[in-house]
């Protein structure tokens, strides 16, 4: 069965990838619950949901506009005190942002390959990108996307990209919320905590030449309580090109009202897949309790947590 969804400004079809493809009124759901007592047995069922397109951004012209102001611990924060730790930077970025120049790669020694690796993001970087207004966050939860000459990579709350030598290919990393067109996770002067998108994944998609990101959030109140709500963040290129505009569509996955009487829950842990026919997102879903906290733990001890497909077909 197929689900109706609504765009945000038409109640038929949803058009991106700039206008070449159309992204379909279809959006399935497929929840895996059990049909009867055997093991192994398992029947799918159908969830509505509404996938908003909400903005278009170009990474590129967001990383050359100047950043908000540092909140107060953003300011204590050096960003330029471990520059080997920096990947170089190529002479069109450079020249946009002095700042970020790095130490030149060492020579390789014998047998060159075809791709030698590259200096990623860091830790440093997620917490000084849009000027420090971000949290510390661990484990490093990496997304990493590569095609045509580009390497695309998402850590935990900021997102770069690189040619296949390394060489960064953005004025600057950018933060994930600033991405998806999100308030910054935190300011540490005022107290005020926005939304703090997390768990990226990318993917590029050599038929279609597009690129995907995705990442979720639970909300919160401007005072950091946390809420019975969650969102999927999902980006589409308009071009083979990583560097330059995408397409940003929310989907709410909240499903409190769902009729499985789960409550309220998180997307956890997206991953991508795609084929002729569409674009797969598969997530773990968990309960919020009242309290705004993640119920992780008895589902992943009673019943383990519910995969979740989402079929995007364009």
């Amino acid at each position: 069965m197929k689900i109706h969804v609504r765009s945000y400004n038409r109640h038929t079809s949803l058009t991106f990838l700039a206008g070449f493809l159309l992204l379909p009124v279809s959006l399935l759901f497929a929840q895996s619950t059990p049909s009867q007592p055997r093991p192994g047995k398992y029947a799918g069922r159908n969830i509505t949901g509404e996938l908003v397109r909400s903005s278009s951004v170009n990474i590129t012209q967001l990383a050359r506009a100047p950043m908000e102001s540092a909140s107060a611990a953003g300011k204590e924060i050096d960003p330029n005190r471990r520059p080997v730790l920096r990947p170089p930077v190529s002479n069109a970025a450079a020249a946009t942002d002095q700042a970020l120049t790095a130490a030149p790669a060492a020579p390789v020694t014998g047998p060159t390959p075809s791709f030698r690796g590259f200096t990623g993001l860091t830790h440093l970087q997620q917490r000084t990108t849009r000027a420090g207004n971000q949290f510390s966050t661990e484990p490093p939860d990496q997304g990493l996307a590569v095609g045509d000459g580009f390497v695309l990579e998402a850590v935990n709350s900021a997102l770069n990209v690189y040619d296949t030598n390394g060489i960064q290919l953005l004025p600057r990393p950018v933060a994930l919320s600033e991405f998806f067109g999100l308030p910054p996770g935190v300011n540490r002067t005022t107290g005020f905590r926005g939304v703090f998108p997390g768990d990226p994944v990318a993917l590029f998609d050599p038929e279609t030449q597009r690129w995907f990101i995705a990442a979720w959030s639970q909300l919160n109140t401007a005072s950091g309580v946390a809420l019975q709500q969650s969102r999927l963040y999902l980006a589409v290129s308009q071009t083979s090109d990583p560097t330059g505009a995408y397409s940003i569509y929310v989907l709410n996955t909240t499903l409190a009202h769902d009729p499985d009487k789960g409550g309220p829950r998180i997307p956890d842990f997206p991953h991508f897949a795609v084929d002729h026919y569409g674009l797969y997102i598969s997530i773990n879903e968990f309960n919020i309790t009242p309290e705004g906290n993640i119920d992780g733990w008895r589902y992943f001890s009673a019943r383990g947590p519910f995969p979740v497909a989402i079929l995007l077909r364009f």
